[in-house]
């Protein structure tokens, strides 16, 4: 399967990198320049009111900053939906009255060119179809458990594996 915007990005348990170890990621762009995704499931224990006041009424629960992914983990980027009714990037310099509902992530996970596609073919992540609960639910911390535990293949039995199977 292609990877495109508004795909998920699920974690495999081959991948070895720690940062992403039972991850969900939102692609946002995908292209010969290289990819950009917004990691779903990493809600931090900082709430929108106190780092973004005003804004609070216009993000979705849970009403925290996620930890977006490691690259620019001070910078701020919202997902919503555009005009056209599709998850997309928020432009947040209009304001949270024009922009909302929103969730606002603190850094992104990026890749250079052609390194997500080696990741791919190394089966570091499985790309699945987002569903609007997976980007806007909130119970992220269960997301890579309930997003594997829907597919129809062998991908569903991963879902149930503890995060140490020595500890089952």
């Amino acid at each position: 399967m292609g990877l495109a915007p508004g795909q998920l990005l699920v974690a495999t348990p081959m991948l070895g990198e720690r940062t992403f170890h039972r991850t969900v990621i939102l692609m946002l762009e995908h292209n010969e320049a290289g990819s950009l995704g917004v990691v779903l499931n990493r809600p931090s224990d900082v709430t929108v009111a106190e780092s973004f006041p005003g804004w609070q009424d216009a993000t979705v629960e849970p009403m925290v900053l996620f930890t977006g992914g490691p690259v620019e983990p001070t910078g701020v980027l919202g997902v919503g939906r555009n005009r056209d009714g599709e998850v997309a990037p928020a432009d947040l310099e209009l304001g949270p009255a024009e922009v909302g509902p929103v969730r606002l992530f603190q850094g992104y996970a990026g890749w250079s060119p052609g390194q997500l596609d080696m990741e791919l073919a190394e089966d570091a992540w499985w790309v699945i179809d987002a569903q609007d609960e997976d980007i806007f639910g909130n119970e992220p911390g269960e997301l890579w458990y309930r997003v594997l535990g829907r597919q129809s293949d062998d991908r569903a039995r991963y879902g149930l594996f503890p995060d140490d199977p020595r500890l089952n």
